[in-house]
């Protein structure tokens, strides 16, 4: 399942992100609440999960919200209160999040409602991406080529999701790193080569008729092999 999470606190943004992660989530991150607004009714997440912090007015959050619905973005939203007010949560709700948590709540309890909300999402189908002999189950981070099949973890399935999806795109480093490390503060550009080496073995291992190529000078592409 595919998340969208924005959240302008930094740390809290990436110990969310952290446990999502380790639950099986796919997650994008988000700091600015507007953001959500650029994917439209045909958004590709299955939840938003909208925080907000002491630094973004919650009117400019709310109108942010309301924004979204009125756009016939249907998208189930989970909305992190910045207090413990009930006044606050109900305002979100009438505006139109489908569930308030407020942000001193349990690990435990904030992966219970974002599965419980998960489950509400009419878009969420387990996916098959396939090109030439390999295939990748987006359900169970399964790659699979010529009868073997060989389970990818987090950050392996988010890089290679992306080239599944776009093949022959070439994506920079920077990119890369942009969109997958940006909540890690102790990555440095490094991490991209030693996962692109890990996904290309495990590409050698089950026999794959794809591959991914360096582009000097510009970056990484899945192609036929």
């Amino acid at each position: 399942m595919r998340i969208l999470l924005i959240e302008n606190d930094f740390s809290l943004g990436r110990k969310l992100k952290n446990l999502l992660e380790k639950n099986r989530y796919t997650v994008d991150v988000a700091t600015v609440p507007g953001d959500a607004l650029c994917y439209g009714p045909s958004s590709p997440f299955h939840l938003i999960i909208f925080g907000v912090s002491s630094t973004v007015p919650d009117k400019h959050s709310l109108s942010t919200l309301a924004e979204l619905r009125q756009n016939h973005i249907a998208t189930p939203l989970l909305y992190l209160c910045s207090t413990d007010a009930i006044e606050e949560r109900i305002q979100a709700l009438n505006t139109g999040a489908d569930d308030c948590l407020p942000k001193s709540f349990a690990p435990s309890e904030f992966l219970a409602r974002v599965r419980a909300l998960g489950r509400r999402s009419s878009s969420y189908i387990p996916e098959l991406l396939t090109l030439e002999n390999t295939t990748l189950d987006c359900s169970q981070y399964l790659l699979s080529a010529s009868e073997s099949q060989i389970r990818l973890n987090n950050k392996e399935f988010q890089l290679m999701e992306l080239f599944f999806r776009y093949p022959n795109k070439i994506f920079s480093p920077e990119h890369l790193m942009e969109t997958f490390w940006v909540m890690d503060s102790n990555a440095d550009i490094n991490v991209i080569w030693t996962y692109i080496s890990f996904l290309r073995k495990k590409l050698k291992e089950i026999n794959s008729q794809v591959q991914i190529r360096t582009i000097r000078g510009a970056g990484y592409s899945l192609e036929k092999a």
